[in-house]
């Protein structure tokens, strides 16, 4: 716990009040330009397949985890 407080913006952050209402997921922040954008990630397996190669398959995908971040990825919607 001592070498990760050392690390920039961890004590900081470790000094953070908790919120009183904390989301049911864990999301990852990027930035992409000014934008700030929150994502989550879901994880799909193949299941119950006949071959079992597909077993092992598995699909992640980031999703959108607030409005602000919905409508960032919307304005790319349609366009090619």
């Amino acid at each position: 716990m001592e070498e990760l407080l050392t690390l920039p913006g961890v004590a900081d952050a470790a000094r953070q009040p908790a919120k009183d209402n904390p989301s049911p997921i864990l999301t990852m922040q990027f930035q992409m330009g000014e934008q700030h954008l929150n994502l989550f990630s879901m994880i799909a397996t193949v299941g119950m397949s006949a071959d079992a190669a597909l077993d092992d398959i598995r699909i992640e995908t980031l999703l959108p985890a607030d409005e602000p971040s919905r409508n960032w990825f919307q304005q790319f919607a349609g366009q090619q």
